[in-house]
């Protein structure tokens, strides 16, 4: 504490010197200053960031869905296929679309 106060009234009586105390405007002075101590406060160290690891991504197969197997049903009394004929007395057959052999009309 004793240093403190002696640090501080060394640097008041600098600085009263350098302002030119009882000297007039026309006179030029100049002011060297060297400090031999203890600092007055402890070295300031940053501790650096800390490092936080991401955990590694979770990687999965997609999932493969297997379409519906999709039918046409077809009636034998009515010869037809749903829904150009709309009821059939016997039940409905199901059956698997086959592909046409020949492309639609106006599609070629």
């Amino acid at each position: 504490m004793i240093k403190a106060i002696a640090v501080a009234a060394s640097l008041l009586a600098g600085v009263s010197l350098a302002a030119g105390v009882g000297a007039t405007p026309a006179e030029a002075r100049g002011f060297v200053a060297l400090g031999i101590g203890v600092p007055l406060f402890p070295p300031y160290y940053a501790y650096p960031p800390p490092v936080v690891y991401a955990p590694p991504p979770v990687y999965t197969a997609p999932v493969m869905v297997q379409q519906p197997t999709q039918y046409w049903y077809y009636c034998d009394n009515p010869a037809g296929y749903y829904p150009y004929v709309p009821s059939c007395p016997t039940p409905w057959r199901a059956v698997t679309p086959q592909p046409s052999a020949q492309p639609p009309a106006g599609q070629q």
